[in-house]
Parts: structure tokens; sequence; C-alpha cells
């Protein structure tokens, strides 16, 4: 094999630039031939010179005649070389196998092989490819794309930035090597496209312009396939972090970080789900945005689109920090019910005085609820008691009331030492900052034991804390709320199981933050922040209808699991010399595990999607 010089010219510009081609020498019954093996690219894109051309072909010969080094030591700056010759090595072992098929694979074929010649190479994950690109197939994404304006070469590229988002969470940079170097996608997908970062990057923003209209129709082919009823619509807010500055963007900003994260900027995600978690309606709105306000443009959305979510149904659950008057008032008004906890800390005594307690456990077999139940002429209050929340709330209680005096007394000892700081105005800030992070500071009486013999420097020797009457008050509410609802025909246990679904958007949440990667965000410009988040909404599209499918046959596992498990399956090549020392490769998918076949069997998938693919050297 050698490598040869080809003047190609662009009849659009008339511009003239170097191809290479791998070629070898065949015999034909005309006489000695040239054959093309391989296109190269351009001489800009090797980057090599044309002394350094014999060792590539040598090299490139070398691996696909299952030698694992070339016959030259290549060190320093040859590095460069083995690694392209690696990449054609793949790629020619990879079109061998797509173009020189043995006929028919089900025949029993027998050879007499070199049991030292065999090699293993070309190790690609396809088990966790293979369960994400049946959901994209099954809700026919590429056909969604298309409508959309997307060519063949962009719809691939999506579908890879999703799986990628799914399979390997990580940035624009790694999910390309990953999906270039250590996934079988483009064997799956049957395709020969360049992937690097870039390309992912431009299919993110050009998905996100076409935001409305893939995730209306992502949600209707949800509804036509799970026979959704959609007549309960849970609404709420979260925010994910950046990093870096960004001091242009229009939507990172300073705000109340649910992960404490007051030092970064944020950007705040609403998001509507039904019951089930399957994904209706997204925005990506400003960091401090006020939680209250969002709720209108999604209300006039629904209203715009009455007949596609059964409008006339609905019942709107959300948690108290949305639940304001104002809000209520306007769900009311557009003959919607609602389902909240009251923004309301405490209630009379005598509001409660005439219902009757009852006892209920719900659907998940665990949760005991203590209600009383108060009825107005247009709303039911129902106040209610869990056990277990106010084990969990008396747990994270304690937790922060132990490290608060932690603190308190970490300051304390510090008094004792050299240059110590006992300045005032210091010490209150200090105790600011650990009320702001611990949140019990009202409940304790602070004093301070104070070295003022100087007025103009007043000095700490000590900070004095004790528990007050706030705390014996927050303990007597512990695991108590009232909830709200203006849908007068619920009984009581049904507005307790409903308002308990609520859980499940904090999971969408969390699924969205953790398994999928969605922070930090460390794009600078508004569009790539947009981008980013809305590829993350796409993928939950796609791993809600798994993980229900999934629950359905009893597999109780989140994302992070199935990924783990259906990771180890893989797509390998193995070549080997038959007796004639003819080159046989024989590409074949690793047998499925127990824990992948039983996945396989919920998702009523085959184990293999791809088959086995055999090329035996003429």
């Amino acid at each position: 094999m050698y490598i040869k010089e080809v003047l190609k010219k662009l009849k659009n510009t008339g511009k003239v630039y170097k191809h290479l081609r791998l070629v070898e020498s065949i015999r034909t019954p005309s006489g000695p031939r040239q054959r093309t093996v391989l296109h190269l690219g351009s001489m800009d894109e090797l980057n090599i010179s044309r002394d350094d051309y014999k060792i590539l072909a040598n090299a490139i010969e070398a691996k696909l005649n299952g030698f694992s080094k070339s016959l030259f030591d290549l060190e320093g700056e040859n590095r460069i070389i083995e690694e392209l010759a690696n990449n054609f090595a793949e790629r020619i072992s990879q079109e061998r196998l797509n173009n020189n098929l043995v006929d028919d694979t089900s025949v029993k074929s027998y050879e007499e092989v070199d049991i030292n010649s065999i090699e293993n190479t070309l190790v690609k994950s396809v088990g966790i490819e293979s369960v994400i690109i049946s959901q994209l197939n099954e809700y026919s994404f590429d056909k969604i794309l298309k409508d959309c304006g997307f060519s063949n070469s962009e719809i691939i590229y999506a579908e890879m930035l999703i799986l990628s988002r799914l399979a390997h969470p990580s940035s624009e940079r790694e999910s390309a090597r990953y999906l270039k170097e250590d996934s079988a996608i483009s064997e799956i997908l049957n395709c020969n496209v360049k992937i690097y970062d870039n390309a992912l990057h431009r299919v993110a923003i050009k998905l996100y312009k076409h935001k409305e209209s893939i995730e209306n129709q992502l949600s209707m082919k949800a509804k036509d396939k799970f026979s959704l009823e959609e007549n309960i619509i849970l609404y709420d807010l979260t925010n994910t972090y950046l990093e870096g500055r960004f001091v242009d963007s229009e939507l990172a900003k300073y705000g109340r970080s649910k992960e404490k994260r007051s030092d970064a900027k944020l950007i705040t995600l609403a998001l509507m789900t039904d019951s089930l978690g399957f994904p209706k309606k997204s925005k990506i709105l400003k960091g401090n945005i006020s939680e209250p306000r969002t709720l209108k443009d999604f209300l006039n959305n629904l209203e715009n689109e009455d007949g596609k979510l059964n409008f006339s149904k609905k019942n709107i659950i959300m948690d108290a920090g949305i639940g304001t008057q104002e809000n209520l008032d306007i769900i009311s008004k557009l003959g919607l019910n609602y389902i909240t906890v009251s923004r309301k800390r405490k209630y009379e005594d005598e509001f409660f005085k005439n219902s009757i307690e009852e006892e209920f456990e719900l659907k998940d077999g665990k949760t005991k609820l203590t209600i009383k139940t108060h009825k107005t002429e247009n709303e039911i209050y129902l106040h209610c008691h869990s056990p277990m929340k106010a084990q969990t709330e008396e747990s994270i209680l304690k937790k922060r009331k132990d490290k608060f005096e932690s603190e308190l007394e970490s300051i304390n000892d510090g008094f004792n030492k050299k240059r110590a700081r006992k300045k005032y105005p210091y010490i209150l800030e200090r105790l600011g900052r650990l009320k702001e992070r611990y949140k019990v500071g009202q409940l304790y009486d602070i004093s301070f034991d104070l070295d003022s013999t100087n007025a103009e420097d007043i000095k700490v020797n000590k900070i004095i804390f004790k528990l007050n009457n706030k705390d014996e008050e927050k303990n007597k509410d512990i695991g108590k709320y009232v909830l709200r609802t203006n849908n007068m025909s619920l009984t009581t246990k049904e507005i307790s199981e409903i308002y308990r679904s609520l859980v499940t958007i904090e999971s969408s949440f969390r699924s969205m933050k953790s398994d999928l990667d969605m922070q930090p965000i460390f794009h600078k410009k508004d569009k790539g922040i947009e981008a980013h988040i809305f590829a993350n909404i796409l993928a939950y599209h796609i791993v809600i209808p798994i993980l229900t499918k999934l629950r359905k046959q009893k597999i109780n596992h989140t994302w992070k699991t199935i990924r783990t498990s259906m990771s180890t399956q893989y797509r390998i090549t193995t070549s080997f010399k038959n007796k004639e020392n003819k080159q046989i490769d024989i590409r074949t998918t690793t047998k499925a595990t127990i824990k992948q076949t039983q996945i396989y069997k919920a998702l009523k998938l085959k184990k293999d999607i791809i088959g086995n693919k055999i090329y035996k050297e003429k």
C-alpha cells in the first residue's frame, strides 16, 4: 500500500486542493491496476509531510495484517502517525465488514486457524446505545426533525447528541470523543459522518430554535404510546448553576440556589409534567426570576392548546412557593382545578374544630396520614400530619442545630488563640452567615460577653446561646402541613394521593441534574446555555418512557443503574489468519448478561440489533 496525491477542483469556487488516497496494486485479467482502499482527506487535514507518507501507509497495512504495532518504532512526533494509522485501519476494517460480507452467516462454516494470530479489536459500547436508539425510533424522532427542516446529517448529529447526554453525560468535546472512540453508534445508525464537538454544538442550537414544535410532538407521541390521561399536571421550578463569568448574559443571574451555590450565577428551569413524570412543557428563565409569576405564561400556553391536553379536566399541582392567592385565582378563572400547600403557616384551632380526624395509608403502602378536613363554599382544606415526614424533618432540623451550635463553639474556642479576630462587627458578620446557612438562628437567644473598655473598638470574649420558645413551637409543627383545593369532587384520600405525586417532578429535576449531568454549565453565551439545557430536556423525554416500561415489569432502577448495567455489552472484531494465511474478521456483539437480558425482554428489544458481520480475504 502507498499514499497517492490527487488534485481536486471545487466547481463552485475553482479552488484546487490536494486529496490523499491510500491505494494498493492488484492483479486483474487486464493487467496490474491500482485500487483505492480509502480516501484519507486533504493534506491540510492530515497535516503530515510527504516524507511520512510511506511510514503511515506501512503502519496502516501492518495493523490490518494483525500486528498490534507497526513494523516501525513510532515514537515522538510519529505518535501522530500511529494515531492516524489506528483511525484509518479501523475505518478500513469497518468498511470491509459492511461491503464484503459472507453471503449467509446462518450457514455453518469451519476454518482451520492459527490461534496465535487471534486478535480482538474495535471494542465499542452497544448495549445502552441499542436501548436509546430504539426509543428514538419508537418516537419517530428522525421524522419530527425532518418536518422541522433538519438535513440527514443534522438528524444523525441530533440523535448522537441526545445519546451522549444519556449514555455518557459530559461536555460536547468529551461527548464527541466518546461517540467516536468508545461507542458503536455509527455502526447502529449505519452512517459515516465526521464526529466533532462543533457539529454537536451547532445541532444543539438548531434544536433549541425548534423547541416548541419538537417538545409538543414528543409530548403527543408519549400521550399516544402510553394512553396518558393528563388530568394531573405538576408544575415546579429549579435552578442550575454556571461556572465562570457571564458579563453579557441576560439569563445568568445571582439568585437563591437550590444547591446553596450563592457564589455562582444561576439559570431557572420551569417544567410541567404529568403524574408519571412525562414532560409536557418547559421554559428556560433568568436565574433571579420570581417563581410565582412564572405560572401565568404556562397556563396561557395550555389555554391556547385546548383539546390537545384535555384542558378542561386538569388539576394543577404545585408547592407553596408558587401557590399564591393570585395564581389560585387565575387557575380558577380558567376553569381549572388546583391542589397546593397553603402558604399560611398557622391556622387557628377553631378552623378545624368540628373536623373528623381520619387515618389513611397511601398507595405506596408506607406513608400514613392523619387528616382533618374543613370545607368552605369553594375550597377544601386538609390539615395533614405525616409521621414519616415528621421523622425526616426532625432529622434534618437536628442536624442543622447540631452544626450551628458546633460552629458557635468553634468561634468561642478561637477567642483563646493568639491573633484571634474578636471585633464585634466581624463576629456579627460571621454569625449572620451561619444563620443564613443553617436556617435555625431564630430558634436561639444569642448574646455576647463584650470587652467594651474601648468604645471605638468593642471586642467579643464569648458568644452565649440557648434554645428559645420558638424551638418548641417548631417541634410541634414538624410533619404537619395544610393542603387546599378548589376541586370539590375529590375525596380526602384522593387529594392527598394527588398531591403526593408532586415528588415525581422533583425526581425529574434530580434525574436531569445528576443522571444527565445538566449542571454545572460552562457555556459563556445564552444561546449555548439554552441549547445545553434543552438537550437535557430532550434526553429526559427519552428516559421517561424507558423507565416507565421497565417499572411495568417490576424493574424499578434509576437511569444511572440502567446505564451502568447496559454499558458493558460491546461490539467487538475478532481477527485471525486461516490455514491459507488469509485474513478473516468477525464483527459480533458480546452475549447479554442476565440483567441485560431482563432489560431487553422488558423493553421488547432484540439482544443484538446489528447481528454478525464476517469478512474473508480473497
